[in-house]
C-alpha cells in the first residue's frame, strides 16, 4: 500500500533486545477535508500512522518533523488496552520503501545558503 503524509516528529532508532536489530520508528499524519451533504461547514480530519523501517537505521537523520514522505509497505491495525483500562487501537505500517518529497530541514538549509550568497561582495 502507498501512503503520503507528513512526519509528526523526528524519527527514533530503537534496538530490539532479543535480536539486537535496529528499527527506525516514525509517525506520519494524513490530513483530509470533506464537506458532508447539506452541511454549512466542512470537516477536517487527521489520521496518524505509526511506521517502522527495518532495513537501515542510517536513514533516521533524513526522517525529520515536517518532511513530506511517501511510504510503501504493509498496513495493519493493533488493538491494546490503555493505562486507564480502555480499549485503543493504532494503524501501523511496516515500511519496505520510502521517498522523501519535501523536507523542512532541507528547505531551511537551502534558504540559509541563498541568504549567505546575498552577502557576497561580488
Amino acid at each position: 500500500m502507498e501512503i503520503i503524509g507528513r512526519i509528526t516528529k523526528d524519527a527514533v532508532v530503537r534496538t530490539v533486545k532479543k535480536t539486537n536489530r535496529s528499527v527506525v520508528s516514525f509517525t506520519i499524519a494524513i490530513n483530509d477535508y470533506y464537506k458532508p451533504k447539506d452541511a454549512e461547514k466542512g470537516v477536517k480530519t487527521t489520521t496518524y500512522i505509526d511506521c517502522s523501517y527495518w532495513l537501515s537505521s542510517t536513514v533516521a537523520k533524513y526522517l525529520v518533523q515536517g518532511a513530506l514522505v511517501e511510504v510503501h509497505g504493509r498496513i495493519y491495525a493493533t488493538a491494546y488496552m490503555s493505562k486507564n483500562n480502555e480499549p485503543k487501537a493504532s494503524i501501523n505500517c511496516h515500511v519496505n520503501l520510502f521517498k522523501i518529497h519535501a523536507s523542512a530541514a532541507y528547505a531551511k538549509a537551502e534558504h540559509a545558503e541563498s541568504a549567505a550568497e546575498k552577502d557576497l561582495p561580488f
